[in-house]
């Protein structure tokens, strides 16, 4: 019983069953490999990052105190002394004092690469003397920089986009100081710290003052991650208990973002990496999976491949046969190769096709030779009626001795029957249009110019279209028997062509009595399918036409403008290009 469920199981969840089994066993591999990886490779890069940032913080706190320390012993510098309190000294002396106090300056400066210059403001003096210069105090930076800052906590003044750490001397609270020892840092010196510290591909640095009113920046941190960085900073709410880094978006990509902040000086540093950056060592790992996925995919591609060769690949050749065989086409048959389960069915499609063209030939040769003996019958019905017409009028004409009209009849005649006695059952429309014009001159002879027939030009792109041979003839034969020949007024014939884009249509209309019963029995003669005895010419010039252009050649009756027999004849344009 198991057995026999089993093969009853279609194809279509066997091959699912079959990818499942193959697949996922890999892929779930895959996948947790990779996220391992993930987890291992983030992990010692921000623990990297932040013991990084944490060297870059404590060389900051060293080299600061280090200067601020050397600051503070400088309070007690005698020529500082010197030259804060004695007005009267000699200018050898000041000089001297100078001289040796810019030395002292110079030390403290060369202490730390951050710092830019070290300076002293003396308020007796009204001057600054630096490193190597002795000028005037401007208003502003004196009153700046005179400024008492927690040198334990945030020892930085922020003034005119630069750092300054000063030490006025006393610090004591509403009372001016004597002179303020000053140290001006050098934002090239620490950009150019920071820069190589975050020599980052696809990052950068920031490092603020407390006040957020001093940064540098370095690396290639686009604007707006800047801007995201110091939007989080002026919001406080960033660095959280356990919290490694914090993740930010900016121009569509993700950056992972690093604080850490000196209690000390009151700077915070924050560096950001583009996360693809963070991720990117998993590059070895990432070429794992990839080739496991590749593995997955040639297992697929073969299984697949072999699941076509045996069931899909027959299945599609016998349905596209099909398809061949129902849009006509009977070289259908199928190439059969090998042996398997489809040999035998492949084997009946073709016998079935062979047998099928075999009888469709058979079909097709016995109607093509009915319709020829047709067509050939109906030209047969044609010439001998005219003949009779015309011997008759000879008959008439000899008995009233008109010589010359019977020689113009003879030899008109000799050349109709010339014509019409030529091989090709199929004729240019020029050559059957002067052939009616023929017959029209051996009419018009019988009835003594009483009966007119006026031919229109044909369109020049119609001359050469092939029709049927003897078509105008008997409408004109009609025209001429039943319209005209009973009427004691003159009559009047006219032959014309109307060009479409499509088709052409030929109109014979004549002048004659018709009355509405005569009118219907020829539409109804022109709608029947078998040959009537009365008006044989009308049907068989119907028949000839649907026999030559099928569905497409049409014969159509009405009445004139001048009140007689109108007939239209519609010929299809040849759609071949020979029109």
């Amino acid at each position: 019983m198991k057995m026999r469920r089993g093969n009853q199981m279609s194809i279509f969840p066997k091959l699912i069953m079959a990818f499942l089994i193959v697949l996922l066993p890999l892929y779930a591999l895959s996948i947790r490999m990779n996220d391992q990886s993930k987890e291992l490779v983030r992990k010692e890069i921000t623990q990297t990052v932040k013991q990084r940032m944490d060297a870059f913080i404590s060389t900051l706190e060293l080299d600061f105190d280090r200067v601020m320390r050397l600051q503070t012993e400088y309070v007690n510098d005698d020529d500082i002394d010197i030259l804060s309190t004695r007005g009267d000294l000699s200018h050898i002396e000041f000089t001297a004092a100078v001289s040796r106090l810019q030395d002292r300056l110079r030390l403290m400066k060369n202490a730390a690469s951050f710092v830019h210059d070290s300076f002293v403001d003396i308020g007796l003096m009204d001057r600054r003397i630096s490193t190597d210069t002795y000028n005037e105090i401007p208003a502003a930076d004196r009153a700046v920089l005179n400024q008492t800052a927690n040198r334990f906590e945030s020892p930085f003044i922020a003034h005119q986009g630069k750092l300054w750490i000063t030490l006025p001397y006393p610090g004591t609270l509403n009372r001016t100081p004597v002179f303020t020892l000053g140290l001006e840092i050098s934002n090239e010196s620490l950009a150019s710290y920071l820069k190589g510290f975050t020599e980052l591909q696809d990052g950068g640095g920031l490092l603020v003052d407390e006040s957020l009113e001093w940064s540098i920046q370095s690396g290639e941190g686009v604007p707006t991650v800047m801007e995201a960085v110091e939007q989080k900073l002026r919001s406080g709410n960033f660095g959280a208990a356990g919290q490694e880094y914090e993740t930010i978006r900016a121009d569509g990509d993700s950056y992972y973002l690093f604080f850490d902040k000196s209690d000390k000086l009151g700077l915070t540093l924050s560096v950001f990496v583009k996360e693809s950056k963070i991720i990117g060592p998993l590059k070895q790992y990432n070429d794992r999976v990839w080739w496991l996925s590749l593995f997955s995919l040639i297992i697929v591609v073969v299984f697949s491949y072999w699941i076509y060769r045996l069931i899909h690949r027959p299945l599609a050749q016998l349905v596209d046969s099909f398809r061949k065989l129902e849009r006509g086409h009977l070289d259908a048959a199928m190439q059969i190769k090998g042996s398997g389960e489809f040999t035998y069915l492949f084997e009946r499609f073709n016998k079935t096709v062979y047998r099928l063209k075999e009888l469709i030939d058979e079909v097709y040769v016995q109607q093509y030779q009915a319709k020829v003996a047709e067509l050939k019958q109906l030209q047969s019905q044609i010439n001998p009626h005219f003949l009779f017409n015309c011997f008759f009028n000879l008959y008439r004409m000899a008995k009233m001795h008109e010589i010359e009209q019977v020689i113009r009849v003879t030899q008109s005649l000799g050349e109709y029957f010339r014509f019409i006695t030529r091989g090709s059952d199929h004729i240019r429309l020029e050559e059957e249009v002067r052939h009616a014009k023929a017959y029209a001159d051996i009419q018009e002879i019988r009835f003594e110019d009483q009966i007119r027939v006026r031919f229109e030009d044909i369109p020049d792109r119609w001359r050469n279209r092939k029709i049927p041979k003897l078509i105008l003839q008997p409408l004109l034969e009609n025209a001429y028997q039943h319209g005209l020949e009973d009427r004691g007024e003159p009559g009047v014939i006219h032959v014309g062509f109307m060009d479409a884009e499509q088709a052409l249509t030929i109109f014979v209309e004549d002048n004659g009595d018709l009355t509405d019963d005569q009118l219907a029995k020829i539409k109804g003669l022109l709608e029947r399918r078998q040959s009537p005895e009365e008006n044989a010419g009308l049907y068989n010039v119907k028949r000839r036409l649907q026999l030559f252009f099928g569905e497409a050649g049409t014969m159509e009756a009405a009445r004139g403008s001048d009140g007689g027999l109108r007939i239209e004849l519609l010929l299809p344009a040849d759609m071949g290009g020979d029109e």
